[in-house]
């Protein structure tokens, strides 16, 4: 009889015990959850529409998830070395992961593999070396700049002057975008690359407009948005004083207010569109996941043409306007 009772006070015991860390368990899960966390997310370029975009992804994700967005878009004359900086600043144990968005990569490599020691990086939009093996989420910038080539191959026929233009500051997000346009163009259209470099003495919509009078140029590409708001701009200026511009087709990327006017109104040709929202939103759940899972999903979002043809249908006017959710 005693030990019976023995025996049933010891699987009590045990049941108690397992009950025990069950619950205090999911104590400690319930408490993981309601914790809030801080990300900060670093930009590539001073604050635009592209990077408001991209937060209200970030602010959503955050607003769903508990978490605290600290946002900081760059200002100084030097964006690469203020990303430098930036970084290095925010290596102070005050918050839970970093978002960036490296201009290129190859410059920031040193310090982003010493930050991610201490804290999680992630790198947004632009690829890194697979050697690197950083965490990212970006997108599939070599195939939006093929993409591209591709809408310009089917859209124009005969011999044409196809003008690619730079910027100096030379990202990794746009050469990418470059190398596939390239790839797409080679063998097929004769091209030439420009730079443009915006300055005082001689400003974006200054020099595009000295290309379009050239009348050397029949077809002008740009991944960088604020030249092809420049060339949109003189393209619609010129209109009236040379009948044969309405002939020149643009193509590029972006997702701004005047973007989305020029290409209404046919004076861009088309455009890869990235889906910045996406980017905001994806950074900041992977991230989470990163902190409270040790586990990262690294995605790579693709891109679609969009033209004044296929503009207004639902599923590209909701990447078109930040309002249709």
């Amino acid at each position: 009889m005693l030990k019976i009772k023995r025996k049933s006070f010891f699987i009590l015991s045990i049941l108690v015990i397992i009950s025990f860390i069950f619950i205090l368990n999911e104590l400690l899960n319930i408490e993981k959850e309601k914790k809030s966390y801080n990300i900060t997310i670093i930009t590539d370029d001073e604050i635009n529409e592209g990077s408001i975009t991209m937060k209200s992804g970030a602010d959503k994700a955050a607003e769903e998830m508990n978490v605290d967005i600290r946002f900081v878009s760059l200002s100084k004359d030097d964006f690469l070395e203020e990303q430098k900086e930036l970084l290095m600043g925010e290596n102070n144990g005050e918050t839970d992961a970093i978002l960036i968005e490296p201009i290129r990569y190859e410059y920031l490599k040193d310090t982003i593999e010493k930050v991610n020691k201490f804290v999680p990086v992630i790198s947004l939009q632009s690829y890194s070396e697979k050697n690197y093996k950083i965490n990212s989420v970006v997108f599939d910038n070599f195939n939006m700049g093929v993409d591209i080539g591709d809408e310009i191959l089917k859209s124009v026929s005969g011999e044409k002057n196809l003008v690619i233009v730079k910027d100096d500051l030379k990202s990794d997000v746009s050469e990418e975008r470059y190398k596939g346009l390239i790839s797409a163009l080679q063998g097929n259209i004769q091209y030439k690359t420009v730079e443009f470099k915006n300055s005082k003495h001689m400003t974006y919509y200054e020099t595009a407009k000295h290309l379009i009078e050239s009348d050397n140029v029949d077809i002008i590409v740009t991944f960088n948005t604020k030249i092809l708001e420049s060339v949109s701009q003189a393209k619609s200026d010129l209109l009236g004083v040379k009948s044969d511009v309405s002939n020149i087709k643009v193509y590029g990327t972006g997702n701004t207010r005047k973007v989305i006017s020029f290409l209404d109104q046919n004076i861009i040709n088309g455009i890869a569109l990235e889906n910045e929202f996406n980017i905001g939103y994806l950074g900041v759940k992977n991230a989470l996941n990163l902190i409270k899972d040790n586990e990262f999903k690294s995605d790579i979002i693709s891109s679609k043409i969009i033209t004044r043809d296929n503009m207004y249908s639902v599923e590209n006017q909701r990447l078109l306007f930040l309002f249709i959710r």
